[in-house]
């Protein structure tokens, strides 16, 4: 199994080995819970990379991470910063607002996507990145209005996360004809306590056919924080996903 930043494959190797993205779904505001679960998370790679990086896709909406400022957020960012450049994390966008994308007219959806680069609440976020990013995850994303209008590749995004339900394959999906962003899947992890966790990561191996050669499972801050309040710890659930994944892979 390889640990790898790159969220569009170009060429699948020919070898068995599962390419595996992990993602982090900042979809809590910030604030004193956020920074301490990803001081432990942060800690707990640091751990797993050993000898090679961790690479980690951090995904988030622009306005509710940067409406408000304090150092401890100024501290995540150059974080954040500091890891894309030495580690291959990449950021991904969820869009302006975090807005559903399927409830939004047409206008509203294009301010939604194009303020992700050209509000001045974006500036601080845009700073974080060499060239824009090519992929987009929302919460809640509308593929028809790409398939019919081009909504998101009219903003420059070459490619749509959409979630996966962990019982189904995980497989990419090429750019079509008419210059279509590309739709890529993901399998979404969340649960309200640790054992809901286990239960996941245990089924997650069958969900991957021998055949794939990249799985893509993002986390969300939100149910690591509840699970955390209510069990009084943090625990290693990134290790727990390498580790059941290395058993199948």
């Amino acid at each position: 199994m390889t640990l790898t930043g790159y969220l569009v494959q170009r060429d699948v190797s020919p070898k068995k080995s599962l390419n595996l993205l992990v993602g982090l779904r900042l979809n809590t505001r910030p604030g004193e819970r956020l920074y301490t679960l990803l001081e432990s998370l942060l800690e707990e790679i640091a751990a797993l990379e050993t000898p090679d990086a961790f690479p980690l896709q951090w995904i988030c909406s622009i306005s509710p991470l940067l409406e408000q400022t304090s150092g401890a957020l100024d501290s995540l960012l150059v974080e954040i910063k500091t890891r894309c450049a030495s580690r291959g994390d990449r950021l991904i966008p969820a869009g302006f607002m975090g807005a559903v994308h399927q409830l939004l007219s047409t206008g509203e959806l294009e301010k939604e996507l194009s303020w992700c680069w050209s509000h001045s609440a974006a500036a601080g976020f845009a700073e974080l990145f060499a060239a824009p990013p090519a992929a987009i995850m929302p919460a809640y994303p509308d593929p028809w209005r790409e398939l019919s209008t081009g909504a998101y590749s009219r903003q420059g995004f070459r490619a749509l996360g959409l979630p996966q339900d962990p019982a189904r394959a995980y497989r990419f999906q090429r750019r079509g004809k008419n210059s279509h962003a590309a739709f890529f899947s993901y399998i979404p992890l969340s649960a309200s306590t640790y054992a809901g966790y286990t239960r996941l990561l245990r089924g997650l191996p069958a969900a991957v056919p021998p055949r794939e050669k990249v799985l893509f499972v993002v986390l969300d801050t939100a149910s690591l924080i509840s699970c955390r309040e209510k069990e009084g710890e943090v625990r290693p659930v990134l290790s727990w996903l390498l580790e059941t994944l290395r058993a199948r892979h």
